[in-house]
């Protein structure tokens, strides 16, 4: 069985019964890195400008779905493709797939996540990517995944209504398991799965699986799921 690594802090009552039961037989976990929400330059600006009278004062932007502002390859505006590589330093990762309907795919696995059902109005989405690592001497390397509705402002790094963080996954060093996840050696390559519960309303084509895969760099990337 491949190694999980669980995301505890969104797990329903039901998932959390369980993993406290796998916890006593040795069950792994571990905690999503959160990168820095981008700055509204717009907002900082008019609120930071004085103006002459408060007539003719400009108000400030407000929060609009345009993060990140720029169009350079994996932003908001110019996404990568499902089975398109990104490079960030000596890291690479492509996501091979993605199911938006995955209930009975997750259902079907051998590990503790086949015993949780969607919370109430949400489905299994999981995501398949491949993650590789091309420097020549061993490194630290860490991946994090979430499902991005593009209604998303870019603001809030923790929106529970359209930003949600995988619940496992095992896009990892650890391919056996290890605590702490070893160092990747050069030619290290895993192919390896990620489960999030998103709301079905949002489970469509044209949103987003944002993408970390350089732990150093804290930079994420958006792959468009067409």
């Amino acid at each position: 069985m491949r190694p999980v690594f669980l995301r505890p802090a969104a797990l329903t009552a039901a998932a959390a019964a369980v993993v406290l039961s796998a916890t006593a037989c040795g069950g792994a976990s571990s905690t999503p890195a959160t990168s820095a929400a981008p700055t509204n330059d717009a907002s900082q600006s008019a609120q930071s400008t004085p103006s002459a009278s408060s007539q003719d004062a400009a108000p400030a932007t407000s929060a609009t779905a345009t993060w990140p502002l720029d169009d350079s390859k994996g932003s908001y505006a110019n996404p990568y493709k499902i089975g398109e590589e990104i490079a960030d330093g000596d890291w690479r990762l492509t996501v091979d797939k993605v199911n938006l309907d995955g209930n009975k795919e997750v259902a079907a696995r051998d590990d503790i996540y086949a015993k949780v059902k969607p919370e109430a109005g949400k489905v299994w989405v999981t995501v398949e990517a491949t993650w590789k690592y091309v420097g020549s001497e061993p490194a630290e390397g860490a991946t994090n995944f979430w499902f991005v509705d593009k209604a998303w402002d870019g603001v809030n790094p923790i929106d529970d209504d359209v930003r949600f963080t995988s619940l496992w996954e095992s896009v990892t060093t650890a391919t056996k398991g290890e605590i702490p996840a070893p160092k990747a050696t050069p030619g290290f390559s895993v192919t390896g799965d990620v489960g999030i519960q998103v709301p079905k309303t949002s489970a469509k084509k044209g949103n987003f699986i944002e993408v970390s895969l350089n732990h150093a760099a804290m930079k994420s990337y958006m792959v468009v799921i067409d």
